[in-house]
């Protein structure tokens, strides 16, 4: 392959392309949902959810994810993370409602797992939870020092939307 054919190529990908390289990214829902869970002025949480969002791009299988699905995931971790690292799990009100199962706390998920977050980013627990279970173990079989260590991943996997509870039922007369 020549210089010029090689130059050639590239234009005609261009113009097949349109010229157009924007793609929906993580990035832009992940500003928004910073928004909605009034974090978007801890720029630690910012950070760690932004940089979870790069990491994620090192393995395939997130592909298969929407950018707001991995968006919201990352978010997750990152507040988890941040409000285990500030305060003691066992003095934190941030984990007043998670369960201990041995040593390790489960991820407090109640911050996105209601209504009015649901509303806003059109996705619920159910949406997310294999995301933020498969981002959890990437993170933990590929990152050293392991920032999830003492959390109980397992445990998001049972996590049920905050509706999951069916309503009775009005029996029809």
């Amino acid at each position: 392959m020549t210089k010029t054919s090689l130059i050639d190529l590239e234009a005609q990908i261009l113009v097949t392309l349109g010229f157009d390289f924007n793609f929906p990214g993580p990035i832009q829902p992940l500003e928004r949902y910073l928004r909605i869970l009034n974090y978007d002025l801890n720029e630690i949480i910012f950070d760690m959810s932004y940089q979870i969002c790069k990491f994620q791009l090192n393995d395939a299988q997130f592909l298969t994810y929407r950018p707001s699905q991995i968006a919201a995931s990352a978010l997750l971790l990152a507040i988890n993370i941040y409000e285990k690292d500030i305060k003691k799990p066992s003095n934190n009100d941030f984990f007043k409602n998670s369960r201990k199962v041995g040593s390790q706390i489960e991820f407090n998920t109640e911050i996105w797992n209601n209504e009015f977050v649901h509303k806003l980013t059109f996705h619920s627990m159910e949406d997310i939870k294999q995301c933020l279970y498969d981002l959890s173990m990437f993170i933990c079989n590929n990152l050293q020092p392991n920032r999830l260590e003492g959390f109980y991943i397992e445990g998001i996997l049972a996590t049920r939307n905050y509706n999951a509870i069916p309503s009775p039922r009005k029996e029809n007369k």
